[in-house]
């Protein structure tokens, strides 16, 4: 039998005590006592396998989840989800990432399980409502993993698949560029400034 593990923790950037935890295999709890209290929210999921989670703050909320059968966004702090349309002979995707210093965009990654046997990069303008493929050079060789950005330069990030290839912009997510670099097996990818 398989085991329910925590995937994600996020925290409202405007209100500490709010915050959503994915448990793969057990949902989306959410606290409102920033921690002490936890509470399994999940109506409209279409699954309980919460792989990301992501929380909007720009004048309205907005929490999205990941999970194997596509992406989710409430706008009720959880209380409800809907499912978006994701244009993919898959809805298996993983990671949901909100880029740093822009609250409009997001970024998505998909593939066809794990480790699988390919990967897209999405990319939303919009929180979340429509989503478009970003150009990845050469082909992905297994499911796309993670995302990495961080504010203190929006313009650097980095996508990682399962299998080892790393993938870096300099401008926000617009063009990619393979790094010729691979490594393994890649759960998570993060960068620190310096």
């Amino acid at each position: 039998m398989a085991q329910a593990r925590f995937t994600q923790i996020v925290f409202d950037p405007d209100d500490a005590k709010l915050g959503w935890a994915g448990v793969e295999l057990d949902y989306v709890w959410r606290t409102t006592d920033g921690g002490v209290t936890w509470h399994k929210i999940k109506n409209g999921l279409m699954s309980g396998d919460i792989h990301g989670l992501a929380v909007l703050n720009k004048g309205r909320r907005r929490v999205l989840a990941s999970t194997d059968c596509g992406v989710h966004i409430s706008d009720d702090d959880g209380e409800n989800w809907r499912l978006v349309p994701l244009d993919s002979p898959s809805s298996y995707t993983r990671a949901v990432v909100p880029r740093a210093g822009n609250g409009e965009n997001l970024f998505l990654t998909n593939g066809d399980g794990p480790p699988g046997s390919w990967g897209r990069l999405y990319r939303s303008r919009d929180r979340g409502e429509h989503w478009e493929r970003a150009n990845l050079p050469d082909a992905v060789e297994s499911s796309m993993w993670s995302i990495a950005t961080h504010p203190a330069d929006p313009t650097l990030m980095f996508a990682s698949a399962c299998l080892g290839q790393i993938y870096r912009s300099t401008d926000g997510g617009e063009t990619w560029a393979a790094l010729k670099r691979r490594l393994g097996e890649i759960r998570h990818v993060i960068w620190l400034p310096g």
